[in-house]
């Protein structure tokens, strides 16, 4: 696979063969997407009584009736019930729908593997291919996941939080949208380096986090930025973008050059004294 065919892969055609997969679930997938979308928009409601509860009150003489602040609360409770089963439905339909994508993808993929010649596992890297078969069921797996747990509640509570401050004046809409928009920019900015060390972990490049203790790859990007940061640009592209990129397409890796690093006058007359090394 050249670079043009992976680049011409899109957001578009992804959207298009994970619906190929949730056709036959469409049903299940209908119903958890509006139960999700119900239950949020429900829980818009609490925020809404809570300010009338309070304007009421801050209103409020001897003698008055409660019936307005009885049926705030009515209302109050009968959302946070509404909210707290709906959403526990939709996660329950919603989750079996992304597991048995996952599942059907990885199964139409084998299928087609097992179809291939014997010539061509004798010719290509069967291992690797699995590899990819798996983490390409369970991509499609979070994706759906991540629809229903992030995409549905942010996307309403971005239009709903604008309605609600274009009633109280332009500037505090102008003010959110200023907000979302730095605060992505700058998120994108901040992960790239992390997105660095993710290719390198996924490509089997991550020899040279042996030493990491942690678990998530800290080694690697302090690895990655240490390199940045002493001359090494060329050697963290290699290592970062082009050779997992390379072996992703079961084509050669590039060597990677040998990088001369600086050392202080003071570094380098004792290597030479204690350790007999060339100043």
């Amino acid at each position: 696979m050249n670079a043009h065919k992976q680049s011409s892969y899109n957001a578009r055609r992804l959207l298009i063969d994970m619906w190929s997969f949730i056709r036959p679930y469409r049903g299940r997938f209908w119903l958890a997407t509006v139960l999700r979308f119900t239950s949020d928009l429900v829980w818009l409601y609490p925020a809404w009584a809570l300010g009338e509860i309070t304007n009421f009150f801050v209103s409020f003489e001897r003698g008055q009736s409660l019936e307005r602040f009885w049926w705030l609360m009515a209302g109050f409770a009968g959302a946070g019930l509404y909210r707290f089963v709906v959403i526990e439905f939709a996660k329950f339909s919603g989750y079996q729908v992304a597991e048995r994508i996952g599942l059907d993808a990885r199964v139409q993929a084998l299928q087609h593997l097992f179809s291939l010649d014997l010539r061509w596992h004798e010719t290509m890297r069967s291992g690797a291919k699995l590899k990819r078969i798996s983490r390409g069921g369970e991509g499609l797996n979070r994706i759906l996941r991540f629809f229903y747990t992030n995409i549905l509640e942010a996307s309403l509570n971005i239009v709903a939080v604008s309605i609600i401050l274009h009633t109280l004046g332009l500037g505090f809409s102008l003010a959110f949208f200023f907000y979302v928009f730095t605060y992505y920019a700058l998120s994108y900015v901040q992960t790239r380096r992390a997105e660095r060390s993710r290719a390198l972990l996924q490509a089997g490049l991550a020899g040279i986090i042996a030493s990491d203790n942690h678990g998530d790859g800290r080694s690697l990007l302090a690895g990655m930025e240490w390199l940045d940061g002493h001359g090494g640009s060329v050697q963290a592209r290699l290592l970062a973008v082009e050779n997992p990129a390379a072996i992703l397409a079961d084509e050669d890796t590039v060597p990677v050059p040998a990088m001369r690093v600086r050392r202080s006058w003071y570094t380098a007359l004792k290597d030479f004294v204690i350790g007999g090394k060339e100043a």
